[in-house]
């Protein structure tokens, strides 16, 4: 059995661009790449496009290891 999940923040300000708009939170956004292992900490306060944005740096972070 998984630990149980640890979510930060506050949903519905992104916390890097500041966009409110409740359609932009859908997907899931990892506190901690999950390529280090993360599944569990998520954070709310991340909107779709902050994430998306921040996992190319992610990968390659990840591929410098």
């Amino acid at each position: 059995m998984g630990e149980p999940g640890v979510t930060l923040g506050t949903k519905g300000r992104c916390q890097f661009c500041g966009e409110t708009d409740p359609r932009a939170f859908r997907d899931i956004a990892h506190t901690l790449p999950e390529a280090f292992g993360n599944k569990s900490v998520t954070s709310l306060d991340e909107c779709d496009a902050c994430n998306a944005r921040f996992a190319a740096f992610d990968d390659a972070l990840v591929k410098r290891i």
